[in-house]
């Protein structure tokens, strides 16, 4: 693991991180609120939803690093890393939001068998049917009979593509080992994670911090992709892409801006032509 470094060394060192985050933050709850999909954009809906749904996982990674509760932080990055690989996914396949709409009939079935199981509360008959009619329609459609020769279920999520899979498609395949392999080291009962945790260890928290803020920027070009086709159409969102460097220096990715960055006047520099955390 990297060398400790806790909250106020590095806030003493990064002095401007945390208020360059936070109007970040804001910008992208703005974004939000000043977006109204067309009643026909189901995408668009679901690209605002997810984006909603990150507000707080961006909020908790960071409260959790305030605190030096890093390991809590790790865990949490994973989910806003999954949720950031979907949006983006979406925001390139509009047509799959209808996939991830569909597969929402066997979550609820599930959740409602477990609510009647476990509590004895059941939904009115029609509820019941209704989703009973769609969670069928979607076990066929994404193959969740158990195969006959392995026993196994062919699908179970709204994608066949693996978190790699979605991760390269969507250009965060650079993030890949920082929020998806390692967290789930220590969201799953693994020695790994246990004597990481057990011990003395510390997860990095500057890892953990330039992950979020990759992930966190990466929303909210990802909005002005699918709503302006332009990732730099809003002024604060090509401030806060300058901003993100005038933190971390570098990046392992050029968020895919390409000729965007050229005309903003933004240069990407590589980890081995810089010094930079």
């Amino acid at each position: 693991m990297p060398e400790t470094v806790d909250w106020v060394t590095f806030t003493k060192e990064s002095p401007e991180f945390p208020k360059l985050y936070h109007k970040l933050f804001r910008a992208i709850l703005q974004l939000v609120l000043d977006t109204t999909p067309a009643a026909e954009d189901v995408a668009g809906a679901v690209i605002c939803e997810l984006m909603m749904a990150s507000t707080p996982d961006f909020d908790d990674i960071l409260l959790l690093c305030s605190q030096d509760r890093h390991w809590g932080a790790l865990k949490l990055l994973r989910i806003l890393f999954e949720r950031t690989v979907t949006l983006k996914y979406l925001v390139q396949n509009p047509a799959e939001a209808e996939a991830f709409l569909a597969f929402d009939a066997l979550d609820w079935n599930a959740v409602l068998s477990g609510i009647e199981k476990w509590h004895g509360i059941q939904a009115n008959q029609e509820t019941q049917q209704r989703i009973q009619e769609a969670a069928n329609r979607a076990r066929e459609r994404f193959k969740q009979a158990p195969c006959k020769e392995c026993g196994m279920r062919k699908q179970i999520s709204w994608t066949p593509r693996s978190s790699l899979e979605l991760a390269q498609k969507t250009g965060l395949d650079h993030l890949h080992f920082e929020g998806f392999i390692l967290p789930t080291k220590f969201i799953h009962p693994t020695y790994f994670g246990t004597h990481q945790v057990s011990g003395d260890k510390v997860a990095p928290l500057p890892n953990t911090l330039k992950a979020t803020h990759v992930l966190t920027l990466e929303t909210a070009l990802a909005h002005q992709r699918y709503f302006k086709g332009d990732p730099l159409a809003s002024p604060l969102v090509a401030e806060a892409v300058r901003e993100f460097f005038s933190v971390w220096k570098y990046a392992d990715t050029d968020f895919g801006l390409g000729e965007h960055a050229v005309r903003m006047g933004l240069r990407f520099v590589s980890p081995d032509q810089s010094n930079g955390p």
